[in-house]
């Protein structure tokens, strides 16, 4: 063989600390599967959401099952908005606006 008993040596060392490093970079990784539910939400979301649309109608119905109030563009807004409160104006086919009334 051509490689000394040294550079042998060397080479094995070398080795190792890459295999540890590897080990290392591993260990140091972050866990992702607390993120699995929220991905999985996202992924029926945008399968029952195919178009922008669809995703708009699908949010408004999400939005207002937590509270969320929608504004008529017909009424006006004054005495409509208190502190804490958070609003949707009508949407406009594919654009959903929100807003929170601060405190």
């Amino acid at each position: 063989s051509d490689i000394t008993p040294r550079a042998e040596r060397k080479n094995i060392i070398n080795y190792q600390r890459r295999e540890k490093n590897k080990r290392e970079d591993i260990d140091q990784m972050a866990d992702y599967s607390s993120h699995f539910p929220l991905a999985e939400k996202a992924c029926k979301f945008l399968t029952s959401s195919p178009d922008p649309y669809h995703a708009v109608q699908n949010m408004i119905t999400r939005l207002e099952g937590v509270g969320y109030a929608r504004l008529s563009k017909r009424d006006p807004f004054a005495g409509k908005l208190e502190p804490g409160e958070c609003l949707s104006p009508p949407p406009c086919n594919s654009v959903l606006c929100l807003f929170f009334v601060m405190r």
